[in-house]
């Protein structure tokens, strides 16, 4: 049975080099199912066998820290996946 990992990120873009390509294409080499849910608003997609979850965007640094945790909260559980790894402090208190 193949692991599931999520990394979920509320500030970063999806093409950040660390979260991106250091750490999701790794996994995804090292045969694991990766998922990486962004705000960004461009959409969802699959890139490189990475799959893109975008939840949306919004305006200003309060309503990502109170708006965007529960979004993700509420699409990430869908996923059910073995392994969560988040990226920014406003995460903290969903994970």
């Amino acid at each position: 049975m193949v692991k599931r990992v999520v990394h979920l990120t509320t500030a970063h873009a999806r093409g950040d080099v660390r979260i991106f390509l250091k750490e999701c294409l790794s996994l995804t080499s090292g045969g694991y199912e990766v998922h990486l849910m962004v705000a960004d608003g461009l959409g969802p997609e699959v890139v490189s066998g990475v799959a893109i979850h975008d939840v949306g965007v919004v305006n200003g640094r309060f309503q990502r820290m109170l708006i965007l945790p529960w979004k993700m909260f509420f699409k990430v559980r869908k996923l059910r996946a073995s392994i969560y790894h988040y990226h920014d402090p406003e995460l903290h208190f969903i994970a």
